[in-house]
């Protein structure tokens, strides 16, 4: 195997492969998700129609407003305008770009280490061109996970000026050191503290790349157990009235009417409080005759003030209640009419067929956890051996075992059984990411559609690297690494072999699946006792 062949094979792959996946994924993949993101991320409430999405979509990477132009060279002002729209427009949407950029790269580099296993299954290409483009993918993902999505994550996040008692402020850049500064801070924090996540016993510690791995693979796996078991909640609570203590009662299109009338009397409500609000701060004397006659009747002012800054902190949570409890009533009343449709009694069931595997994998955590792990061949010692009892391991093997035709050890259907259930956690955390990043909107409070969406493109990236990475894992237990010659080159033979084993991160899933399902049921049942909102 010559170093041209690898090379060439290197570059049809780079052509072939990686250049389509990338173009293609910004071209229609990102289109669709990135305007859902917009929506997702768009404001709600009474402060809507007093965010400019003109002014806030300009972000910090917008140019300073300029310096007023006098008459006698007010000719020269189309001038200054035409030059600055494009460079205005060009820092408006540098945060979409990157945002962008950083997903479709994300989403070629994970296909193509799929696509490098698919070779290895198959015998297409080289070894030599097989090893160096995972290798290639391996180092993107891992760089764009650790250090580039996260950078630009916290340098919007620094860059956004603070909205106080729902009054937008006015947008002061700051000098670039200082931005530098406060993104380079925590960021720093954030390394050092992944420095000290220990790799679990066994690993080899000895190669950076695989330590940077074992690492991720250890946070990662913690995430998306916490995600999983959210959403295992989530769905099951969704399907099955029984979890949340009561059977909802459909609304009537009368009973969103009064609530949108209701909701519409407290915003006027607001409102006139907010405007009482600012004739009484425009109508207060900068300055006073004598002393006496300013302080004395500010005692008196202050405490108007008070009372009415409260009346509108007391609104504007009534308002926010009541916000979210038409949005609930809503969503209700759609399913409602959408249940009685053939599509959505189809949906129905198939939603309450996958809220019982969500069932079934928390009892399947709980027992991984109760019984400890055993070894299915007593006669190995490799770790590779090593399964939790699984019910629908069990389930499938007995299904299977009926089948005359199939001939199926009991470790080819649980390997099955794995990968099966690796892509029904990835279908649980699908279904409840939306709900995820409308929270993560909530937290941050981005008034800026534009940003909010390039800000949740991110975390959606990295989250996805993440468990490409994890799945990528834990196929190493579906295809067994056959045994090395003694005489074999230093560079392995197989992909696998320079992946971590994913048996040593099982029990890390199992304790955040089942800590985020209990945290994730007291809560909804708090919530529903308390607000009445499911």
């Amino acid at each position: 195997m010559s170093k041209f062949t690898v090379v060439l094979e290197t570059i049809i792959i780079t052509l072939g492969v990686r250049a389509p996946l990338f173009f293609g994924c910004r071209k229609f993949l990102l289109k669709p998700l990135y305007t859902d993101l917009r929506n997702i991320a768009a404001p709600t409430g009474v402060e809507e129609h007093e965010r400019r999405e003109d002014i806030s979509d300009s972000n910090d990477f917008a140019l300073e407003v300029l310096p007023t132009v006098s008459s006698n060279t007010s000719t020269s002002g189309p001038k200054h305008d035409v030059q600055a729209a494009p460079m205005k427009a060009m820092g408006r949407y540098f945060h979409e770009n990157v945002a962008q950029m950083s997903f479709a790269l994300c989403f070629s580099e994970s296909c193509v280490l799929f696509a490098m296993i698919v070779c290895q299954g198959s015998g297409i290409l080289s070894h030599g061109a097989r090893i160096l483009n995972w290798h290639i993918s391996m180092t993107c993902l891992l760089v764009m996970i650790l250090f580039v999505i996260p950078l630009s994550q916290i340098y919007l996040l620094t860059g956004r000026s603070s909205h106080m008692d729902g009054v937008r402020t006015e947008r002061r850049k700051a000098p670039l050191l200082w931005r530098l500064f406060l993104t380079g801070a925590p960021y720093t924090i954030c390394l050092l503290s992944f420095s000290y996540v220990p790799v679990p016993q066994g690993l080899n510690s000895a190669d950076k790349l695989y330590t940077l791995l074992s690492r991720l693979i250890v946070i990662g796996t913690i995430i998306l157990g916490l995600l999983s078991g959210f959403g295992a909640i989530r769905n099951a609570w969704d399907f099955f009235p029984v979890f949340s203590g009561s059977r909802k009662l459909e609304p009537t299109e009368q009973d969103v009417t009064s609530a949108e009338h209701a909701l519409t009397r407290v915003r006027d409500d607001l409102l006139q409080r907010r405007l009482e609000r600012d004739r009484r701060e425009a109508a207060t004397p900068k300055s006073g005759t004598s002393w006496l006659s300013n302080v004395v009747p500010s005692f008196r002012g202050n405490a108007e003030a008070n009372a009415l800054q409260r009346e509108i902190d007391g609104l504007e949570a009534l308002e926010y209640q009541m916000d979210r409890s038409l949005d609930v009533l809503k969503a209700r009343r759609a399913n409602a009419l959408f249940s009685r449709t053939l599509r959505g009694k189809l949906t129905n069931w198939a939603g309450r067929l996958f809220a019982i595997y969500c069932i079934f994998r928390i009892i399947s955590c709980i027992l991984n956890i109760v019984t400890p792990m055993r070894d299915t061949d007593p006669s190995k010692s490799t770790p590779s051996t090593t399964t939790y009892p699984d019910i629908i391991t069990h389930l499938l093997a007995y299904l299977v075992s009926l089948l005359p035709s199939m001939e199926l050890t009991v470790d080819d259907i649980s390997a099955i059984s794995r990968e099966i259930s690796l892509g029904l956690v990835g279908v649980i955390i699908i279904s409840s990411f939306r709900v995820l990043l409308r929270g993560v909107s909530r937290v941050v409070r981005l008034s800026s559609r534009n940003l909010g969406a390039s800000l949740m493109l991110l975390v959606v990236a990295q989250l996805m690297g993440i468990y490409f990475l994890t799945t990528i894992v834990q196929l190493r237990t579906a295809f067994p690494l056959p045994a090395e010659p003694p005489d074999s080159a230093a560079t392995p033979s197989n992909l696998f072999s320079t992946l971590p084993q994913f048996e040593v991160f099982g029990s890390l899933f199992d304790w955040s699946f089942i800590l985020a399902t209990t945290f994730s049921a007291v809560i909804r049942w708090v919530d529903a006792r308390i607000n009445g909102v499911d």
